[in-house]
């Protein structure tokens, strides 16, 4: 499985004006550095949780359907848009929404095969499957969880103050904080 954001979140889980407070800058000479210290800790908070934490599109390719449950990569799910794969003369076709069902409820979310239904029969190239669904806890940052907006300040903080390469993967504080939300894919 591989995926991506095919629509980025509409603002960022801080303001700039929050996040210079926290920082304690007065002057606009960092803006830039600091919204893309932004933009990048909450995108590596993303990755590492395997979450997406402000709303956003995201597209999964599959090579083959050969369980009857699929677990999407990215949490939480709000819903799933669209199914489509390559059917076997090779022409994309869209699976119709009955046929699946969709538990936005779990984490991993999990689409499974709806009782009496059947995968679609597919080509069998790689990305065969193409799944588009919206993830995140909110087109809001007060949707998303304080303490995950706390650790990607953290993270935001620690790359202001330390500008160069080192060993460390995440500050330990912002990966404590978000080690309690982090979702295991299977």
């Amino acid at each position: 499985m591989a995926w991506k954001v095919t629509t980025a979140p509409a603002q960022e889980i801080w303001t700039l004006n929050e996040v210079k407070n926290y920082l304690k800058v007065d002057t606009s000479a960092d803006d830039t550095l600091i919204t893309t210290l932004l933009q990048s800790a909450r995108e590596v908070a993303e990755r590492y949780l395997n979450q997406a934490l402000i709303t956003q599109t995201i597209t999964e390719k599959l090579d083959r359907l050969s369980s009857p449950v699929i677990y999407l990569s990215v949490s939480p799910v709000i819903a799933v848009s669209s199914f489509q794969y390559a059917d076997s003369q090779n022409t994309t076709q869209t699976y119709d929404a009955e046929n699946y069902v969709v538990d936005t409820f779990d984490k991993p979310a999990r689409l499974s095969v709806a009782f009496g239904k059947t995968w679609p029969t597919l080509y069998g190239n790689i990305n065969d499957v193409t799944i588009t669904y919206t993830a995140g806890y909110s087109t809001e940052p007060s949707g998303v969880p304080m303490q995950i907006r706390q650790a990607v300040l953290m993270m935001v903080a620690d790359g202001y103050d330390n500008r160069e390469d080192y060993i460390k993967k995440l500050p330990t504080a912002s990966e404590y904080l978000l080690d309690q939300y982090r979702v295991q894919l299977f």
